[in-house]
């Protein structure tokens, strides 16, 4: 599985929805890489995502709380400064390559069947 395909899963709405009258997702779980870098990666209809809803896929998302700065994130940065707390919008495709640099994601989230 190729580290889009783990982003994909790892967003799968089905895994992520809130029983309820409501189409609420819940958060997804922090990424841990295979060297201990860490981030959040979101997507739904409350996130900087597109398309921004519920049911995806999605082509951009909204990446957090990098546990350490990471230079190919700044264009994406929701605020000015050295390092943001939310970067909107991020290609799938950068964030892949975010997570390859540092050696893949650590454990793969469980795919849907």
């Amino acid at each position: 599985m190729d580290t889009i395909q783990i982003l994909t899963a790892h967003l799968d709405p089905a895994l992520r929805r809130i029983p309820g009258p409501r189409e609420i997702l819940d958060r997804a779980p922090t990424l841990r890489c295979a060297d201990g870098f860490q981030l959040s990666v979101q997507a739904g209809r409350h996130n900087y995502c597109t398309p921004r809803d519920n049911t995806g896929p999605w082509s951009d998302v909204e990446v957090g709380a990098p546990s350490s700065q990471v230079a190919d994130l700044e264009p994406f940065a929701d605020a000015p400064g050295p390092w943001a707390a939310v970067y909107a919008y991020v290609p799938l495709h950068v964030v892949a390559a975010i997570i390859d640099q540092h050696g893949g994601v650590a454990s793969p989230p469980a795919v849907a069947a």
